[in-house]
């Protein structure tokens, strides 16, 4: 069903760093003034680089609290990291408001237990972080993060080649290191 216009209050946020982590854009957010008037945030990542894909997705408490954060955030350039990209806030198009949000992630691959914390989304809770609701199905592992994990497992036992500081990472911190 679609949305009216008042009533979106999820924004998508475009440009920025790919090594930014969920809680450096958070930390954006909260200087911004909107600590605790987000709902929902999810920053996907490209598993085989560990690496940010460059936007994330906030749902704010109310319509206003959104276009507050559109307004504050467009044109914001002062990242804590080098990069030239400049941050452009958008409303989302494909999902609207927490409840749509939660739907579509709760029983998505990304919510598997083997998934590292920091890409999952997450929800809110005056300012507090919380998970999502536990699937209501069994969830597949991510397929490209099975992948890596399977090839992985196989060349520790070939000793084909040493795992490089990338593999590492995505191994511990599917082991939960």
């Amino acid at each position: 069903a679609a949305v009216r216009d008042e009533d979106r209050t999820t924004v998508m946020l475009r440009n920025l760093p790919n090594d930014y982590t969920r809680r450096a854009v958070l930390d954006i957010l909260d200087k911004k003034g909107f600590y605790g008037k987000y709902k929902f945030f999810y920053k996907p990542v490209d598993f085989s680089r560990c690496a940010g894909k460059g936007y994330c997705f906030v749902d704010f408490v109310d319509h206003k609290t959104a276009t507050e954060a559109i307004e504050k955030l467009m044109g914001f350039n002062s990242w804590t990291s080098r990069s030239g990209k400049t941050l452009e806030p958008v409303w989302s198009e494909q999902e609207q408001g927490y409840t749509a949000l939660v739907d579509r992630y709760q029983n998505s691959p990304l919510n598997h237990p083997d998934v590292p914390d920091e890409y999952k989304p997450k929800i809110y809770v005056d300012g507090e972080e919380r998970s999502l609701p536990s699937p209501a199905a069994s969830v597949r592992m991510p397929s490209l993060l099975a992948s890596v994990a399977r090839r992985n497992h196989a060349m520790n036992f070939t000793n084909e080649r040493p795992l490089g500081a990338s593999d590492d990472m995505v191994v511990e911190s599917m082991r939960g290191a």
